[in-house]
C-alpha cells in the first residue's frame, strides 16, 4: 500500500514537471533572429513592402527612413510561436529585403501575427503592444 502510493507520487511528479517543461518551452518568447538563423534584415538592405487589399498585391514605395524604422521594429520584436494557420494572402503586408525576396514576412495586424515565407506552416503572436500602430505609421 505504502509502495503503491511513492509510486503514484512519483508519477504525478513526473507529469508535473513534463507540464511545466513543454509549458515553458512552447510560451517562450522569441525574437526574430531566434527564428531565423541568419540576420533576416540587415542594417543596410533596402526593403520591399507590399499591401495586400482584396487580393491584389500593391507595392509600396517607403523611404529609406521608413525601410530603417521596419528594421529596427524586427530587430526588437518579440514573439511567441503559435498553432494557428494564417493564409498568407489574407496578410495586410509583405515585407521583404531586395536582395533576398524569397525572405518574406507576412503581418496580419489584427491579429498581430506574423508568418514567415521560409516557415510558412508557422505562426508567431507578435508581443509588441505598438507595433500595429508603428508599421501603420511607418506604411501608410
Amino acid at each position: 500500500m505504502k509502495r503503491n502510493n511513492i509510486l503514484i507520487g512519483g508519477v504525478i511528479l513526473i507529469l508535473l514537471v513534463a507540464g511545466i517543461l513543454l509549458y515553458n518551452y512552447f510560451s517562450k518568447e522569441l525574437t526574430v533572429g531566434d527564428v531565423l538563423e541568419e540576420n533576416y534584415f540587415s542594417k543596410e538592405a533596402a526593403i520591399s513592402v507590399q499591401k495586400i487589399k482584396d487580393g491584389k498585391i500593391i507595392p509600396i514605395q517607403i523611404s529609406d527612413d521608413k525601410q530603417k524604422g521596419l528594421v529596427k521594429l524586427f530587430e526588437d520584436l518579440k514573439l511567441i510561436k503559435s498553432d494557428e494557420r494564417y493564409p498568407v494572402l489574407d496578410a495586410d503586408y509583405i515585407i521583404a529585403p531586395k536582395s533576398n525576396y524569397s525572405q518574406k514576412v507576412y503581418v496580419f495586424l489584427d491579429e498581430n501575427i506574423i508568418v514567415f515565407s521560409e516557415k510558412t506552416s508557422d505562426s508567431y503572436v507578435i508581443q509588441s503592444k505598438d507595433f500595429t500602430q508603428t508599421i501603420k505609421l511607418l506604411l501608410d
